[in-house]
């Protein structure tokens, strides 16, 4: 556990694994960093929460909602699993509890969403949140910038498997990754959805006025959700149509493939029929006992494939 004390001096305190049973949520504004499985809740909330809620803020995978009641209110956001490669992302549940001029979050111990901004306000290299309000937007803003960070690495990626897919001399196998693929954005898409639902519950139910720069600020997070959502959505068409794109253009090499066999059989299948012919065992056949017999024959057969050649070229066949 740990926490930062904001105080009206400018001045923050960070505590690390210690006891929060002193914390008074009526006094300064405070958030506590609390870590699943290592941390018990503090004794502050351990008054109020809710069996429910307990057990959502135990729950890793929990999908991003808002609810609140006569004491605290409680937000639950996805995180961004930062071990996973782009095209395969995971979520973590990263749970706020709003209490008093408090703010608790329950995050997973491989989470580092909040480190760097944690680091920051412990160094004060950066402004103190003026209240609670501007200290949610902060964290949440912290978590949405991380989902932002995506794009560069996800168009990267999708530009690559296009080059792969459309270029013939690469033999594209990776089929399980642009399915696992599909698949993540989906997952992602849905909770990004969620997490646009919960943030404009928490806005609209919440205890806190927000101010109108506070909500010039919360549209613009509410924004860049959409905004990634928007960018989930436009990858996901793109894979589907290079998936299709890719079928599309093998069965048209394999078309090209079938008909190039095709005019060299029916070029081969007259010369074989002459060929039989002469081959015939009969005492008289003609052109045969003649001494130009062979050159006739020969030429014919030339004269046979070039005609076929002209007549498939004129009819575009290959």
């Amino acid at each position: 556990m740990r926490s930062i004390d904001f105080s009206s001096a400018g001045k923050a305190v960070s505590r690390r694994d210690q006891d929060a049973s002193g914390i008074d949520d009526s006094t300064a504004m405070r958030w506590v960093d609390c870590v699943r499985g290592e941390d018990s809740f503090p004794p502050a909330l351990e008054r109020v929460l809710h069996p429910r809620h307990r057990r959502d803020l135990l729950n890793a995978s929990h999908a991003p909602y808002f609810e609140n009641t006569d004491d605290y209110e409680l937000l639950i956001f996805a995180s961004l699993d930062e071990r996973y490669e782009c095209f395969e992302p995971r979520l973590h549940t990263l749970a706020f509890v709003i209490y008093g001029a408090s703010v608790y979050s329950f995050r997973e111990s491989n989470d580092l969403a909040l480190d760097e901004i944690f680091g920051r306000w412990s160094s004060r290299e950066r402004k103190f949140p003026s209240d609670v309000a501007s200290l949610v937007h902060s964290l949440l803003d912290e978590i949405v910038n991380r989902l932002l960070d995506l794009r560069d690495p996800l168009d990267e990626r999708v530009s690559e498997w296009q080059r792969r897919l459309l270029d013939p001399d690469d033999p594209f196998n990776d089929w399980q990754i642009i399915m696992l693929a599909r698949s993540g954005l989906r997952r992602l898409n849905a909770n990004l959805e969620l997490q646009q639902e919960a943030l404009d519950g928490w806005r609209e139910n919440t205890r806190f006025e927000l101010n109108a720069r506070q909500q010039v600020k919360f549209n613009d997070l509410r924004e860049h959700i959409g905004r990634m959502e928007r960018l989930l959505q436009g990858i996901r068409a793109d894979l589907e149509s290079l998936t299709q794109i890719y079928f599309a253009s093998t069965g048209q090499r394999t078309n090209t493939n079938v008909q190039i066999l095709a005019v060299i059989s029916a070029i081969f299948l007259p010369l074989n029929l002459i060929a039989g012919f002469f081959g015939m065992n009969f005492d008289y056949i003609p052109l045969l006992s003649e001494p130009f017999g062979a050159a006739i024959v020969i030429g014919l057969m030339l004269a046979l494939v070039l005609a076929l050649l002209w007549w498939f070229r004129r009819k575009r066949w290959y």
